[in-house]
């Protein structure tokens, strides 16, 4: 008998263990499932051959997401393809459907690729650690978001989205040196002569050089894009350099 009760606990045990496992992780076939729809719906999307990075789940909104990359992409930059619940227009649930944030992806890297070209020495400074294009993430289902155009691959190009994006730099450096101040200076001034701005965040390395018992510092540039204007000298800029 106790030998019986001693199994029922660890089985009842071991289910309680796996529900809390899989309330916060989800399903592990759930997990391969999404991953497999993900290749085929991109494909049939964008005419794009991709590979399964992996996948993850959000808990709270009952989400499952593959990640994925195009097979010919040397970056292999990550595609989200999220399985999120559809509603009709009147919000009743009407099941699940795939979408996915490729055009915040494309745009994202031909945006850095063409101010890569153009500011060269920006992206040499030693003091930068990345350089990155933001936008706010959205998805589009399979029906939304094509442009009509193709890549040199066969691969259909999404629409440019129609938010302003943000130039993000993250620095190695505590400081925002004046080098630094310099290329940006120059990029900006071309935002706003070309009328093409972007919001530029700049961040700096966490400052440990503080004294026993203060809170570690970050150097922070943060200009919205509707705040851009010519700037006639790195002071202009230093004046909107906080320390958080």
């Amino acid at each position: 008998m106790k030998k019986i009760i001693s199994i029922v606990v660890v089985v009842l045990l071991l289910s309680f263990v796996f529900f809390v496992y899989t309330e916060m992780e989800g399903l592990p076939w759930k997990h391969a499932e999404v991953k497999r729809k993900a290749i085929d719906y991109m494909k049939q999307k964008y005419n794009m051959d991709v590979a399964a990075a992996g996948s993850s789940y959000n808990f709270k909104f009952k989400v499952y997401t593959a990640k994925v990359y195009n097979v010919k992409d040397s970056n292999k930059a990550i595609i989200r393809v999220d399985d999120e619940s559809d509603f009709d227009d009147e919000g009743n649930y009407v099941g699940k459907r795939l979408q996915d944030d490729y055009t915040l992806v494309y745009w994202s890297e031909s945006i850095r690729d063409g101010l890569q070209a153009k500011y060269p020495d920006l992206f040499k400074l030693q003091d930068i650690d990345t350089i990155q294009i933001e936008y706010a993430y959205y998805t589009l289902s399979l029906t939304e978001g094509l442009s009509g155009d193709q890549d040199q691959n066969g691969v259909h190009i999404p629409v440019k989205p129609k938010d302003v994006p943000e130039l993000y730099i993250r620095l190695k450096s505590v400081d925002i040196g004046d080098h630094v101040l310099e290329q940006l200076r120059e990029v900006i001034n071309d935002m706003v002569r070309t009328s093409q701005p972007m919001g530029v965040f700049v961040r700096a390395a966490e400052d440990k050089r503080t004294q026993k018992n203060e809170m570690s510092k970050t150097e922070m540039l943060h200009l919205e894009h509707d705040q851009l204007k010519p700037i006639q000298s790195i002071e202009d800029l230093k004046k909107n350099i906080k320390l958080l």
